[in-house]
């Protein structure tokens, strides 16, 4: 009897112990999973599908003016019929919000140490912060990179909008971003 109430006192020890194992296990495996998403969509990745977005997309602008020259986002081919204004980033932002995000304008906070940075993300309450200078670009805001999960749904939603802009050159995002400009 004394023996079987040790076994009895080491299983119900055994199984916390090997409770806890099971929670750290998934624990990492989502931060790997994290690890893992935000390569395939980093900064650079965005900067990429608007490349495509722009050049590519059945319904792109095509814009061909100074600040998308700058961010290499038109046709090497059309340099010569240069737009004074852009037409690209109304039409991203529009499929922004297409996919159900926002835009931050003017915003400050630049974080520097997230898997998601190229450029950086912003500590702002938006999606996407336009980042505004002497060119036009755009990074995420904590909407996407304060994610905790891979179903976390505002990133189902970058998904989403990366698709989009690759469907009509029907570029791949499994396994990571084709670059089709390097």
């Amino acid at each position: 009897m004394n023996s079987a109430m040790h076994l009895d006192k080491l299983a119900l020890v055994s199984r916390l112990i090997l409770d806890q194992r099971v929670i750290d296990l998934r624990r990492e495996n989502e931060e790997l999973k994290m690890k893992l998403f935000w390569k395939d969509y980093s900064v650079c990745d965005l900067e990429k599908v608007m490349r495509c977005g722009n050049i590519f997309a059945h319904s792109a602008p095509k814009c061909n003016c100074a600040e998308c020259s700058w961010a290499e986002r038109m046709d090497i081919r059309m340099v010569e019929d240069k737009h004074a204004n852009c037409t690209f980033k109304p039409w991203f932002e529009m499929k922004i919000k297409e996919c159900g995000m926002t835009v931050g304008y003017d915003c400050s906070g630049l974080i520097k140490n997230h898997e998601s940075r190229l450029a950086g993300v912003y500590e702002a309450d938006c999606h996407f912060v336009s980042v505004t200078g002497d060119w036009n670009c755009f990074s995420y805001g904590r909407k996407l990179w304060g994610a905790q999960t891979t179903a976390d749904p505002e990133l189902q939603k970058l998904r989403e909008l990366f698709c989009i802009l690759t469907k009509d050159e029907d570029i791949s995002m499994e396994g990571g971003f084709y670059d089709v400009f390097s």
